[in-house]
C-alpha cells in the first residue's frame, strides 16, 4: 500500500513537473523516483513527453530529437542491476 501511494505522488510530481519545471529538474525528480520505486516505467513516458514538447533537432545529437527518452531507457535498464547491489535498497 505504501508503494502505491508513493507511486501516485511521484507520478503527480513528475508529470506536473513536465509542464512547470525545467527539463533537467523534472528528469532529476524522475531519476530519484526510479531509484525509490520498483519498476518505475513512467520515467520513459515523462521523458518522451519532455522530448515531444521541448526538444529540437540539433547537430550535436546528429539531428535526433528523442535524446532524453533514450537516456531514460538506458537509466531504466541500468537501474535494475544497480538497485540489486545497493545495501539500502529493499
Amino acid at each position: 500500500m505504501r508503494n502505491s501511494k508513493l507511486r501516485i505522488i511521484a507520478n503527480i510530481v513528475v508529470f506536473a513537473g513536465v509542464f512547470l519545471f525545467p527539463w533537467w529538474l523534472t528528469f532529476l525528480l524522475a531519476v530519484v523516483a526510479l531509484f525509490n520505486i520498483e519498476w518505475y516505467i513512467e520515467i520513459i513516458i515523462a521523458s518522451f513527453l519532455l522530448d515531444v514538447l521541448y526538444s529540437i533537432p540539433i547537430n550535436l545529437y546528429w539531428g535526433h530529437e528523442f535524446v532524453l527518452t533514450l537516456v531514460a531507457i538506458i537509466a531504466f535498464i541500468v537501474s535494475g542491476p544497480i538497485k540489486r547491489r545497493l545495501i539500502f535498497y529493499t
